[in-house]
């Protein structure tokens, strides 16, 4: 699978705040209604009437917290410095449901700036602290194991997103097949591969872009070296083997999927794109943002291009030329 694709499947998926599953949910609902004044307990007490599941508490959530509405219209804008603060106001509501579910929404902001370092420490927070608040749990660890996947963590990635497979029997089956094509990808990941070299390509870019030339950048880049090495020996000797797919790699197996993973853009928004407030809960197309991360990821290869070539030998110049032409011509597919 493509990089274009996986992105474009995995990424734009809807709606992460709706529909989670989580234990005792009438207990958080019901907690979430005691922490309001009588005004907020009046004004939403129409949608807990309706129903207690993750859905109705959002829509609660956002009916009495302008600040993440604002900041839920501002990220489907694009504007993540504006969703940053919207937020970052939200998270310092002294209403902790609020201040839980604005925390949640930010994850978004740094999932979009490929801060993935900064998004699982985040969701580890959470997870740590705020299962009461919330009826995200299954959600938190199902994203906890992809954000594991895009730094090139395959076996925590495993073991998270197996501890999904066995702590949520009942979550959504979209996420739950989700769950399990990805521990496929992971665990057919084959090292000294052309995959292995774009994934680690990927992420010294992204590492780069962060102004990150650290340790963990150098030991990428003497990765690519390794497997560069090695598939050019191989190729030179008539071998094959490292040189093919070597099955999904692991950014590409925690990108894909249906439902459930972490989105972007205008589909991961439980607001209505109306001005006039909340406006109730909508599911929107996810295959309308797909151009969105085919273009984010897209970015800066000329970047990472000129950084490798400017450290590695002339002979691996022509095999990262052709990855790169490779990826260029797969963007019209």
């Amino acid at each position: 699978m493509t990089r274009k694709r996986f992105f474009m499947c995995g990424l734009c998926l809807a709606l992460l705040a709706l529909g989670g599953v989580a234990s005792e949910p009438g207990a958080v609902v019901d907690g979430f209604v005691e922490s309001l004044t009588a005004k907020q307990a009046q004004a939403v007490q129409p949608i807990i009437a309706h129903g207690r599941t993750n859905a109705h508490l959002t829509e609660a959530i956002l009916t009495v917290s302008p600040a993440i509405v604002r900041g839920l219209h501002a990220l489907n804008a694009d504007d993540l410095a504006a969703a940053d603060e919207h937020f970052k106001e939200a998270a310092a509501d002294t209403n902790p449901y609020i201040a839980t579910y604005a925390r949640w929404f930010a994850v978004r902001v740094l999932v979009r700036r490929e801060q993935f370092e900064l998004a699982l420490a985040s969701l580890r927070s959470l997870q740590n602290t705020s299962t009461d608040r919330a009826l995200l749990a299954d959600e938190w660890q199902l994203n906890v194991g992809l954000l594991q996947a895009y730094l090139l963590d395959r076996e925590a990635a495993i073991a998270s997103l197996q501890a999904y497979l066995d702590t949520y029997p009942d979550a959504p089956a979209a996420r739950r097949q989700m769950a399990s094509e990805q521990l496929a990808n992971l665990r057919a990941y084959k090292e000294m591969s052309i995959e292995e070299a774009r994934d680690l390509m990927d992420d010294s870019r992204r590492r780069l872009a962060h102004e990150d030339s650290g340790e963990p950048t150098i030991q990428r880049q003497k990765r690519i070296v390794a497997v560069l090495d090695t598939l050019i020996a191989e190729s030179e000797g008539g071998g094959g083997g490292g040189s093919g797919g070597g099955g999904s790699s692991a950014s590409a197996g925690a990108a894909s999927g249906a439902s459930g993973g972490l989105g972007s853009g205008a589909s991961e928004s439980a607001v209505s794109a109306s001005e006039g407030g909340v406006g109730g809960l909508q599911r929107v197309d996810p295959a309308a943002d797909s151009a969105e991360w085919a273009k984010a990821y897209a970015k800066d290869r000329e970047a990472v291009l000129t950084e490798l070539q400017g450290d590695f030998p002339d002979r691996y110049r022509d095999l990262i030329e052709q990855y790169y032409k490779s990826l260029q011509g797969t963007e019209g597919e």
